[in-house]
């Protein structure tokens, strides 16, 4: 039963998950971090177009960056565990084109956008049980490990529960997604 319950979940998690996130794509479509060529460094930071989704499906095709690079992959190819002082100006602008790109998406105030994310309440519900109610469960599970915690555990439960319920429709959305790997 609860095998069923957790497939159901997850099929409409990702289906819900990826009508948002082309709803998203297109409108941060024209946001775009531009190269700051004055140094030297060449950065672009954006998110890719969605050209086509399939709601029946759940299918999306969005845009090739034959020559894109992620984080991880920059770093890796890069930088080596230490920083040689000669890198550090690179490093500097690849943060600063960064944040800059952070900083713009969380200042985007489309109306459009964040109604969109807003009124996905079964999203947010979902992930509400993910996050916590599944975390005070683990608890049960491991008590030798995470017991001591339990009454931390609740309480930001219900924390979490009542930003959502006071605050429905005035919270930001996050840039999830930026992470070294993506």
């Amino acid at each position: 039963m609860r095998k069923n319950l957790l497939f159901s979940l997850g099929r409409k998690l990702m289906t819900l998950q990826k009508k948002i996130e082309e709803e998203c794509l297109i409108e941060l479509d024209s946001f775009r971090i531009k190269p700051d060529t004055a140094n030297g460094f060449k950065y672009v930071v954006r998110t890719p177009k969605c050209y086509l989704y399939d709601d029946a499906t759940h299918t999306q095709i969005q845009e090739y960056l034959p020559k894109g690079i992620n984080l991880k992959e920059y770093i890796l190819q890069n930088f080596s565990s230490t920083t040689h002082e000669a890198l550090r100006p690179q490093c500097y602008q690849l943060g600063k084109v960064l944040a800059q790109y952070i900083i713009g998406f969380n200042r985007m105030t489309d109306p459009k956008l964040y109604t969109k994310l807003w009124k996905n309440n079964e999203m947010q519900d979902l992930k509400h049980m993910i996050n916590y109610d599944w975390l005070l469960e683990r608890i049960d599970q491991f008590p030798k490990v995470l017991g001591e915690a339990k009454e931390v555990f609740v309480k930001v439960k219900k924390q979490a529960l009542d930003e959502l319920q006071a605050n429905s429709g005035a919270l930001a959305p996050i840039h999830g997604d930026l992470w070294p790997g993506k």
